[in-house]
């Protein structure tokens, strides 16, 4: 296993859709762009489980199938044990649907991620709250609080130490950064996260904030994860089960809330590897997401190369790793090699010298445990070897990738001219 490639494909999307809406097929994957009538029926782009271009059915609106009917009020657009999403429309009557939803993470002006929906509610300004109050916040990316684009040579940044704003014509305006969730989680009571799924220290489990009077309730931070970070039985998946509530047993006496894990940028599918090296034929996951700039489709591949010998279990680390990684940012990219870039108690992350990968050069970072290192052993938990222009928080999703499957996991690029 140790020189066994798994490829984990990364498909990231940036177009311009509805008002800020994502629309997925009803296969369940991301649609590249706007799902728009052909004919009687509603269809868009799409990126499928293989990377390959289709066309697929999808909904207009949220709770409608693809023939533009209203899924019944006791129905909702959801996946079948077939695969398929759909919805019932009438007695004995069901229609293929899509999800439509916001996949997008909003930042307030100042404070952080939004913890409830960005909009103007009963205000002239879109605005949400966010952990030290209320914020202004963009619906879109690169627009300001008013919805006005921010000029191409002033995107919207912090420019100083204490709020975001951009260049719109005619002045300078508030602005909240957006960008795409990597996946999107559900809670126990399968209501959505508006922010991340995180570590809550002090009680010694995960939440996320659902956007009313109720706060937060409890999420898992991966699939087939407990709220308390315990992973569910090989055997018994997180959902239902005859519940009004997400659960798993995690063991053969103890069970625990879980929230699902589900496809927003990024989503996993389950690939079988028949590699003489690998007899058992166990599905491996790998992450597919698409980027479209410009006209061209840009796909990010994340390969894993399992490393058993050079990265050492770390998984205890769990909590720390993430909490570490959420400081990262791409200007720790340098030519020359680097200690101690961040650290934590037992972690430092560390940025060893360039290699050469695919005619390119890759920077290659690791998370690595605070202590002197014994002869033939690793103090490495996490390695990402990346080349320029991948966004930070891939990089990120790279690291926890690494540290769960001990692997060291490439970051490679490639385009399709159309779809």
């Amino acid at each position: 296993m140790e020189h066994l490639n798994i490829s984990l494909v990364l498909l990231l999307v940036f177009c311009s859709l509805s008002a800020g809406e994502t629309f997925w097929t009803h296969l369940g994957t991301r649609c590249i762009g706007d799902c728009k009538t052909d004919g009687a029926k509603y269809k868009c782009k799409t990126i499928d489980n293989n990377g390959q271009c289709q066309t697929m059915f999808c909904s207009p609106k949220a709770n409608m199938d693809y023939l533009g009917r209203w899924c019944h009020e006791t129905s909702e657009c959801k996946r079948g044990e077939n695969g398929y999403f759909s919805c019932q429309v009438g007695l004995f009557k069901w229609g293929y649907c899509g999800l439509v939803r916001d996949d997008n993470k909003h930042f307030g002006n100042i404070g952080g991620p939004c913890q409830n929906y960005c909009g103007k509610k009963d205000k002239t300004y879109n605005w949400c709250n966010v952990a030290s109050g209320t914020a202004y916040c963009s619906p879109s990316e690169n627009t300001d609080y008013l919805n006005r684009p921010c000029k191409e040579d002033s995107p919207c940044e912090k420019h100083n130490d204490y709020y975001h704003w951009c260049e719109v014509e005619g002045s300078q305006s508030y602005c909240g950064l957006v960008e795409p969730k990597v996946f999107v989680h559900r809670t126990h009571y399968n209501n959505y996260c508006f922010d991340d799924c995180e570590y809550y220290e002090s009680g010694d489990y995960y939440r996320c904030n659902i956007g009313n009077t109720n706060g937060w309730e409890l999420c898992s931070p991966e699939v087939d994860v407990a709220y308390n970070g315990h992973a569910c039985h090989s055997d018994h998946f997180c959902g239902l089960h005859g519940k009004t509530y997400n659960w798993c047993w995690t063991s053969e006496t103890e069970h625990g809330y879980c929230g699902p894990v589900e496809a927003a940028e990024c989503s996993y599918i389950t690939s079988t590897n028949s590699s003489s090296r690998n007899s058992d034929n166990e599905p491996q996951k790998i992450v597919i997401c698409t980027r479209v700039d410009k006209g061209k489709i840009i796909i990010t591949h994340f390969s894993a190369e399992p490393a058993s010998r050079d990265i050492t279990d770390g998984i205890q680390f769990r909590h720390e790793v993430e909490k570490l990684t959420s400081k990262w940012h791409n200007e720790y990219l340098v030519d020359e090699a680097r200690s101690n870039l961040i650290s934590s108690a037992n972690l430092r992350v560390d940025l060893q010298s360039p290699i050469i990968h695919n005619n390119q050069t890759y920077y290659n970072v690791h998370i690595r445990l605070n202590k002197a290192r014994r002869a033939r052993e690793s103090t490495t938990v996490s390695q990402v070897l990346a080349p320029q222009g991948i966004p930070a928080r891939l990089i990120r999703r790279a690291f926890m990738e690494s540290l769960q499957m001990r692997a060291r996991i490439y970051i490679d690029v490639s385009t399709l001219n159309e779809c």
